[in-house]
């Protein structure tokens, strides 16, 4: 452990940039204070990396995690570190550098990341050309646990911002300060330092022999765990095809909840073209739950502590359980921690043993790869068949560029339910239907074409206007004639759904911890008339001044005519107001409602003039997911009405020879209605004792069975 007498260094004024880039992970808004630097920043200086820890560093092994950091304990936080400054406005700022002689890049864990409400962490260089955050309580990961990504050069700075309504100051404390020695950071700061370190006989995932998995590469990640290592993993998919975040990968690289709870997943880093240019490592997420981890089988899978956005462009790799080997194999991952790469294997892999430790003949052996190989930093990537599903996860082996033999992919087949403890086996997981089906395709979240709507033009000026006196508050949020709801009407073609929304939050002070608004979705002709969806947001997780996204818990159909907006309460002393649309001179357009408690009003007839609130809506065709199911379904099994209000008919086909039994499961995969049936025609199914929202229907004979999203609406 590093004391502070010995981490103690000097003050150095910081000349700050105008140029401000955000670099990877999901911010919640915000950005760094430029104009209130009027003292220097205490820095705390690493010691040196020790020499036999580099010299150590990837020693000869058959595993291949790749080190490029060494990782120093520190105990830093803010009250026995940095400055703190009060500023005009009673919020309140904190600050510290630390640096770390000749490092390529600096990382750092937090193992007490406790923001106060509002309070916003970001963390950049001295030049303010990568800046990650701002990060907020909802940031954190299981346990407070909390990882930054890799910042390039050997100093970073922390700014901690605390609102001025915030009644307490919060407490950050970081645990590990990691020291890249293995980068190669160039003139582009927004790059990585991996790029290039892998050999020369690598193949960039872009180049020929990528072309038909072009989709599947989406799934691949790569990840750091514990400040120091580079692993790769998969997104995987479910019998749910809901979506589940799960990355799976090697035992031997994430073993134990704590170091999951600190992993940071970086997803689609690779060059644009063959031998390319370096990628972006700008789509990155920090923390995960471990959920099953088996050694001797040597997997891990992981649930991700927040689903990668649709701009992430993810993909959940499908699978199969069957131990028939494949008749040829793809790998891809990230060597070196590199940008992404493809090995191919045009003959069968066998059945084999690898090294003590492991269970016996639970391993695929790749007997020589005719494309790249792979190396430190491949461990944990999949081994695809030829039908593009999941067979095996690497362990290890002997391949390496100039030798490409005799790499070791634990047998997925083996991972599934060798041992009975769910914690032990991956079958519990990604089989939540209980389907025994022995193989799935995978799910694509973006196999649908999506827009974004809003009823705002570039040319608008945004405001968030007040009643004058005596009154008080905000036309569009708390004020004193109580208006409790603010919808946005939106029109697009039947059947399309909403995915989630931007919210542009001009006000968001909460008067208790507990409080929040709730996000709607209404349907209605002429006004919002029936609910579909409703969601909880507290206030204190959202950031004035800023754009907050919001995804939506499950997807909603709408109609041709639909509103989505927001319900405030009025418990406790809240202050919530969206930004909307000045009104143009000789328009009066209109697109806002209001309700006062009792019925909903137009905005322009209460106020006098038009307006439209700042939302932007995710709106999609088709259902996410199950175009393909559908066409299967649809086929031999007739469900309507979809949507419903309550009552269903299940008619099979002459195929199916009757139905055996029922079953409705939530998005979670929790099982709340079950029926036997014994029907070989028409069935029913009453779903009204249901709240409204999204659930999975499991449809089974002795021979088939399939599932289906039920949409519930109550009218």
């Amino acid at each position: 452990m590093i004391t502070l007498k010995m981490k103690k260094c000097f003050f150095i004024i910081l000349f700050l940039l105008q140029g401000i880039h955000t670099f990877a992970q999901l911010s919640r808004g915000g950005r760094p204070i430029v104009n209130n630097i009027k003292n220097s920043i205490p820095y705390i200086c690493m010691p040196e990396v020790p020499n036999d820890s580099i010299l150590n560093a990837n020693k000869e092994s058959r595993l291949k995690p790749f080190q490029f950091a060494y990782a120093f304990r520190v105990t830093i936080n803010t009250a026995n570190s940095g400055v703190w400054i009060k500023n005009t406005d009673g919020s309140l700022v904190w600050r510290l550098g630390i640096t770390s002689a000749g490092a390529y890049s600096l990382n750092i864990i937090f193992n007490q990341f406790k923001p106060a409400p509002g309070a916003l962490l970001f963390v950049y260089d001295p030049s303010r050309k990568v800046i990650l955050g701002g990060f907020d309580e909802t940031s954190g990961s299981i346990n407070n646990i909390f990882a930054i990504s890799p910042i390039p050069g050997d100093s970073i700075i922390l700014e901690y911002q605390v609102p001025s309504f915030s009644k307490q100051k919060g407490f950050l404390q970081i645990e590990k300060v990691g020291h890249d020695f293995t980068g190669t950071f160039g003139k582009s700061r927004l790059k990585d330092s991996r790029f290039n370190l892998s050999g020369n006989c690598n193949v960039d995932i872009n180049c020929s022999d990528g072309n038909d998995w072009q989709t599947e590469k989406r799934a691949v990640v790569r990840y750091l765990y514990s400040g120091v290592y580079y692993c790769t993993g998969t997104l995987i998919n479910n019998s749910m095809q809901n979506g589940i975040p799960y990355v799976l990968t090697a035992n031997h690289c994430v073993s134990s909840a704590s170091v999951a709870n600190g992993v940071v997943f970086v997803f689609g880093y690779e060059s644009s073209t063959c031998d390319g240019a370096d990628g972006s490592v700008s789509n990155s997420l920090s923390g995960a739950k471990l959920v099953a981890t088996n050694s001797n089988l040597d997997f891990t899978l992981l649930k991700l502590k927040n689903t990668p956005p649709n701009n992430y462009n993810p993909y959940y790799a499908g699978w199969i359980t069957t131990s028939s080997a494949a008749t040829k194999t793809v790998s891809i991952h990230h060597p070196m921690g590199d940008v992404k790469k493809i090995s191919t294997d045009n003959n069968a892999p066998i059945t084999s043993s690898f090294m003590s430790g492991y269970d016996a003949n639970a391993h695929w052996k790749i007997l020589n790869w005719e494309k790249g190989t792979t190396e430190k930093g491949s461990s944990g990537s999949p081994l695809f068949d030829q039908n593009h599903r999941i067979v095996g996860t690497l362990t290890g082996g002997d391949a390496l560029c100039g030798s490409s033999v005799n790499d070791y992919y634990a047998k997925f087949s083996r991972q599934w339910n060798d041992y009975a403890d769910t914690n032990n086996q991956l079958k519990y997981w990604l089989d939540p239907l209980k389907s025994g089906t022995t193989s799935i395709t995978g799910y694509d979240p973006m196999a649908t074409i999506c827009d974004t709507l809003s009823n705002l033009v570039q040319s608008d000026t945004l405001f968030s206007d007040t009643l004058q006196n005596p009154n008080w508050g905000y036309t569009l949020g708390h004020n004193s004639l109580n208006h409790i709801s603010f919808a946005e009407h939106f029109q697009s073609p039947n059947n399309n759904y909403v995915k989630g929304i931007d919210l542009n939050i001009s006000k968001a002070i909460s008067g208790n911890t507990l409080s929040t608004i709730s996000i709607k979705v209404w349907k209605g002709k002429n006004k919002p008339d029936s609910l579909l969806y409703e969601q909880a947001i507290q206030i204190n997780t959202l950031t004035p001044n800023s754009i907050h996204h919001i995804t939506f818990d499950s997807a909603v159909i709408v109609d041709t005519n639909f509103y989505i907006g927001y319900t405030v309460s009025y418990l406790f002393s809240d202050t919530f107001v969206l930004f909307h649309r000045k009104a143009r001179i000789s328009d009066t357009s209109n697109s806002t409602w209001v309700n006062d408690g009792i019925q909903w009003h137009r905005y322009k007839d209460i106020w006098g003039y038009g307006t439209s609130i700042d939302i932007k809506t995710y709106i999609c065709s088709g259902i996410v997911g199950i175009k393909r199911q559908q066409a299967i379904t649809q086929q031999t099994l007739q469900i309507y009405p979809n949507p419903t209000d309550g009552l269903i008919t299940i008619i099979p086909d002459e195929s199916w020879k009757g139905i055996s039994y029922i079953s409705v499961y939530d998005m979670t995969g929790s099982l709340l209605i079950e029926k036997t049936a014994n029907k070989k025609t028409t069935t029913e199914l009453d779903l009204s004792v249901l709240s409204q929202g999204l659930y999975i229907l499991s449809v089974r004979n002795n021979d088939q069975q399939k599932t289906r999203k039920i949409i519930l609406r109550k009218q």
